[in-house]
């Protein structure tokens, strides 16, 4: 990555959260000047952490609020300023960060479209990226508390058989 923010190499194919590299470097040569396309094969490999709340934690409120923090908006912002990633629907609505990442635009067709491991062989035909938006959606659900944890399992359950089975 620093050999393409010093101009030395005119293209690289990197995970995003190594981009920030080249917008912290002093001597960047590609700030304003950068473009961006799916990887060759239209297949990216997808990569992340999670975050997890062990059930049997004794400070399962401090959790959520953490969790409502981290997903706030401005949190995943700042998060996403400094190089990380966490996935907010508004973040490709925020000008500021699609100057700074442009694409971040694509990230979403990106997720649907990557891969991990070879879920197919598996189990044919079944949507991973379908089942751990279901799965998103109803953590942050009962996060939030819009609904109850069992109300979100439910919800996501019934989900699950609607657009996976």
């Amino acid at each position: 990555m620093e050999a393409f923010s010093d101009g030395l190499v005119a293209m690289n194919i990197v995970f995003a959260n190594y981009a920030s590299i080249m917008l912290h470097s002093k001597k960047s040569e590609v700030i304003g000047k950068i473009g961006f396309a799916p990887v060759p094969g239209g297949r990216p490999l997808l990569g992340g952490g999670v975050l997890g709340i062990s059930r049997d934690s004794r400070k399962m409120e401090a959790c959520r609020e953490f969790l409502k923090w981290v997903y706030d908006e401005k949190t995943a912002a700042t998060i996403t300023c400094l190089g990380g990633y966490i996935n907010h629907r508004k973040l490709t609505e925020n000008m500021e960060l699609l100057e700074l990442y442009p694409w971040l635009e694509g990230m979403e067709e990106a997720f649907a479209a990557g891969w991990r491991r070879e879920t197919e062989r598996l189990s044919p035909g079944f949507n991973e990226f379908a089942f751990e938006d279901i799965l998103g959606n109803a953590v942050r659900a009962a996060v939030s508390g819009i609904m109850t944890p069992e109300e979100a399992v439910k919800a996501a359950a019934e989900r699950c058989g609607r657009e996976l089975y």
